[in-house]
């Protein structure tokens, strides 16, 4: 008789685990987020670009900021991010990007 309430005890516990797993996954809006669609096609530049006219809670989350205070970092910045244009350089806006997801990203690598 022990050993048949460990049994179904065991059996209870991976049934009720399983229930919870199914029912607490997360469940999304978007299986690809709209802007993201066309990512592989158009770049990652012109999907940000894209964010930030139309997406601003997902442009806050990539760049950690709101499209008018990147406005007036831009505005700071922008002429010290121009380049020679000997070759087509990387547009200000760009590096902007770039940088920040540099700065935001190296706490992920420590």
């Amino acid at each position: 008789m022990d050993n048949l309430d460990e049994l179904l005890s065991i059996v209870t516990i991976v049934v009720a685990a399983g229930w919870w797993y199914t029912n607490s996954r997360r469940h999304r809006r978007f299986a690809v987020r709209p802007v993201n669609r066309h990512r592989e096609r158009m770049g990652l530049y012109r999907s940000i670009k894209m964010m930030y006219r139309s997406d601003f809670p997902h442009f806050f989350k990539y760049t950690r900021m709101y499209p008018s205070l990147f406005d007036k970092l831009l505005n700071l910045v922008g002429t010290h991010l121009l380049k020679d244009p000997t070759k087509r350089p990387i547009d200000p806006p760009q590096r902007l990007i770039i940088t920040l997801q540099g700065v935001f990203n190296a706490g992920d690598v420590l």
